[in-house]
């Protein structure tokens, strides 16, 4: 009794296995520009074929049994072919036509790059400017340059440093992360491309969305959400595995808005009015891709479930609704407004309070302030980006701030007190005897607030000793007397030494 429970269960495991090994038969095939192949898979029946002419026309198409509905049509057994077209490397698009699993079915796939090789991927090292080995310090000190000389509202008139600025913050996006930045070492430029457009190379893709944990024998293949479903509804709908249902609620795309602040303004913070293009619901429809006055019709076939069910030969099959393709209900018309599309560019407007102590390369994220989503799906986010402009007198270091101090020869000999400037105003500092070009000190608390936490940065102050170009008869004389005084001769090269002694 056990053993007759199990056979259903045991056929359905070898079909899954045998289609799966054609596929990666077929991967292999068409690398070496197989004109043509088929093999059969056991079930009712299914067979996959190639023709793969030159790399630009790759094509492949497989078969597999599925239900008729109707029992006039089709083959005598109750199942048809249901045939779906593949390129190269996959990627999940738009159902064209009906479902996988319907009369005379078509799901499409195509390649996210079929015939068309990707150019070389610029090295994110490169474009940082600095060495594979850099820590996150000198990633971020590269990164802060580099997007302060390239922001696009600094060079409003240079088309091309929009370009650059996005080439350095996608490079410092992906090397800040660790997770990243390791497999971006492993894979390299091209290979890390290659990765987030779906196909990993080198290795299967394992658990990753839509595959339920399918290794496709080294060859990664981009299932994501969206579209109808991946490899996992697949095999769910033929086997009765479970697969996805429909879609819930998504979120409205996420929305970068780049601005420039003045040093001073980012580091007592301030508030700033933006404005900014971003999908929102249609006015016309308010989101539901209808013409006003209309409402969409309940599908017949699935009776708004959006999935249809159907069984033959012991096998109960589930898939996506190719009528209304899984939304369960029909569109007629389309608000004229949007196309049906539910949404539209619109201009919006908020304020924001930018915190004190904000720096070149930091974002702040307003959720529920990005663009808008059709339906009653939640809107996503704003991520405003910040540029710094330089100050001509402070110059910023992390939450620390460097200035110049200049004292006279006499001043840095016999010490002496000199105005400084300070981010809350000018200050009285000590100049210690016998102070050096280049010697600095440090006022503790006296930098940039921290953003996250109560507490500030310090100023350093550098000296920089003047030397008089012109001198008058008595200041000439009393500068010789001081040299004869300190014993120095001319081409002395000791005198120096022997006035610091002396």
């Amino acid at each position: 009794m056990a053993a007759r429970l199990l056979q259903p269960v045991a056929a359905r495991v070898k079909l899954c296995s045998d289609l799966a090994k054609d596929l990666r038969g077929w991967i292999a095939a068409s690398q070496h520009q197989v004109l043509s192949t088929e093999s059969s898979v056991r079930g009712p029946e299914a067979h996959l074929h190639t023709r793969c002419g030159d790399e630009r026309d790759a094509q492949c198409s497989y078969e597999m049994p599925t239900p008729n509905r109707d029992s006039g049509s089709g083959r005598q057994d109750g199942w048809h072919r249901a045939t779906s077209g593949l390129g190269g490397q996959w990627r999940h698009c738009s159902t064209s036509g009906r479902a996988f699993g319907a009369p005379g079915g078509v799901r499409h796939f195509h390649a996210t790059g079929t015939g068309v090789k990707l150019a070389p991927k610029k090295d994110f090292y490169e474009v940082l400017g600095v060495k594979k080995g850099a820590s996150t310090s000198e990633l971020k000190k590269a990164y802060h340059k580099l997007a302060k000389q390239f922001h696009p509202d600094i060079n409003k008139d240079d088309p091309s440093a929009s370009k650059k600025f996005q080439e350095v913050q996608q490079a410092y996006d992906v090397l800040k992360d660790d997770e990243k930045r390791n497999m971006y070492d492993q894979l390299g430029p091209d290979g890390f491309q290659q990765a987030e457009s779906g196909g990993m190379p080198g290795g299967g893709f394992q658990g990753g969305p839509g595959m339920g944990g399918f290794d496709m024998g080294g060859f990664g293949f981009d299932f994501r959400q969206g579209g109808g479903g991946g490899f996992e509804d697949l095999f769910g709908n033929m086997f009765n595995m479970g697969g996805r249902g429909q879609r819930g609620p998504i979120m409205g795309p996420t929305v970068q808005v780049q601005i420039t602040l003045d040093f001073m303004d980012a580091v007592k913070g301030t508030e700033r009015d933006i404005s900014y293009e971003a999908p929102a619901r249609c006015r016309t429809c308010s989101g539901t891709g209808l013409p006003p006055g209309e409402k969409p019709v309940t599908c017949k076939d699935c009776k708004g479930s959006g999935r249809i069910q159907q069984g033959g030969r012991g096998v109960m099959m589930e898939y996506l609704c190719p009528t209304c393709q899984g939304t369960g209900t029909i569109v007629k018309n389309h608000c004229r407004t949007c196309a049906g599309e539910g949404v539209e560019l619109q201009v919006k407007r908020t304020r924001i309070k930018i915190p004190a102590g904000i720096d070149t390369g930091q974002e702040m994220k307003l959720v529920g302030q990005g663009g808008e989503a059709p339906g009653k799906a939640p809107p996503g986010d704003l991520v405003v980006i910040v540029a710094v402009m330089e100050h001509p007198v402070f110059k910023r270091q992390g939450y620390d701030i460097h200035v110049e101090a200049s004292v006279s020869m006499t001043q840095a000999a016999l010490g002496a007190k000199v105005r400084v400037p300070t981010l809350t105003g000018d200050v009285l500092l000590k100049v210690p005897e016998g102070t050096e070009a280049g010697d600095q000190t440090v006022m503790r608390g006296k930098g940039i607030k921290h953003i996250r936490q109560d507490r500030y940065g310090n100023e350093f102050v550098h000296f920089h000793v003047v030397t008089p170009k012109k001198l008058t008869s008595r200041q000439r004389q009393l500068l010789e007397d001081l040299s004869k005084e300190f014993g120095e001769r001319e081409g002395d090269h000791q005198s120096e030494e022997r006035a610091a002694s002396g």
